[in-house]
């Protein structure tokens, strides 16, 4: 039973359990298990940061986080983007600077 559910765009739901024990589902499907950081989304896509390493809390290194982007209009999932990857999606996408899940202070 998580703490708090957040219900996202296209039944993907984002189930905060703890700091490390944050899942995300659709459908009841699990997408990220006990690794979800955070998550941001507009009219086009949906972004998940997750951390599959657990690295300490006051130690996590943006650049050693992992980022899926669905694509609500298709609702398709990308594969695992690294952080060089998310930014280069950002920047070609020309996604709004504020759902940067790049730039966050983890943990939340």
């Amino acid at each position: 039973m998580s703490d708090r559910t957040i219900e996202l765009p296209n039944e993907y739901e984002f189930e905060r359990e703890g700091l490390y024990s944050n899942i995300v589902t659709k459908n009841h499907k699990l997408i990220i298990d006990h690794a979800a950081l955070d998550y941001s989304y507009n009219d086009k896509y949906l972004m998940f940061v997750y951390d599959t390493i657990k690295i300490i809390p006051d130690k996590i290194i943006n650049s050693k986080l992992f980022f899926l982007v669905v694509d609500l209009s298709k609702d398709t999932i990308s594969p695992r983007m690294n952080y060089i990857q998310y930014k280069k999606f950002m920047k070609n996408k020309s996604v709004d600077v504020n759902l940067d899940l790049s730039i966050r202070n983890y943990p939340k």
